[in-house]
């Protein structure tokens, strides 16, 4: 059968489509890790001594970015495991099993007289590639737009993330320099010179009077 190779290829494409989604799922659970370790920073820090309208906007901005780091934590469980249910993908049975059915096909067909009847081995073998890749092709289509819908919240939980940090640095940073004002040291005025010490006067003597010659 001349299109025996691309019906083969197109299984094998499929089976190795869904070896690369079972370990594409190693990239949303990253962020999820990292959206979870940033946050956890987040809420480390004193950030509710901050004013009112800095706390809300904080505290919105930490439940958006749960909300969308939990969806996609969903989305992660449908992609790798269809949640809890698990794929039904459709493979080939025992060998042993398809050696029997050759066998007993080639006899079925020899007892036929009319060849037009006879069915090969290998055409229902290309009808078996067929059916498993076509199975195998909506399954990994539809693990891979739920891969792409978590990657997509857990980017967003990621940029809101950032957002919030340089929010809260800054606020940490008011907070510090009005706790801790910088002191200018006052300027270092100069020493007045020595005084030369103060002439005695005498009793009756006009210190004002030019000194008298003997």
């Amino acid at each position: 059968m001349e299109n025996f190779d691309f019906y083969k290829n197109k299984y094998e494409r499929e089976l190795n489509r869904r070896n690369y989604l079972d370990g594409a799922i190693n990239n949303p659970i990253i962020g999820v890790t990292v959206v979870t370790t940033l946050n956890s920073y987040i809420v480390s820090k004193s950030i509710f001594k901050a004013n009112e309208n800095s706390s809300i906007f904080i505290i919105t901005i930490l439940i958006l970015t749960f909300i969308l780091a939990f969806i996609s934590v969903i989305f992660i469980f449908i992609s790798s495991n269809n949640l809890f249910k698990g794929f039904k993908y459709q493979h080939f049975g025992l060998l042993k099993d398809y050696r029997k059915f050759e066998l007993d096909l080639e006899k079925f067909n020899n007892e036929l007289e009319d060849s037009n009847l006879q069915n090969s081995f290998k055409q229902r073998t290309v009808e078996k590639f067929i059916q498993f890749a076509d199975d195998h092709t909506i399954i990994n289509d539809k693990r891979a737009l739920n891969l792409y819908r978590s990657r997509s919240f857990i980017i967003l939980a990621i940029l809101l993330t950032f957002i919030n940090l340089s929010f809260v640095t800054i606020i940490n940073f008011k907070m510090a320099e009005e706790n801790n004002p910088i002191v200018v040291p006052a300027p270092i005025t100069p020493s007045e010179p020595p005084r030369m010490p103060t002439d005695r006067i005498e009793k009756g003597e006009n210190p004002t009077s030019p000194l008298q010659t003997k």
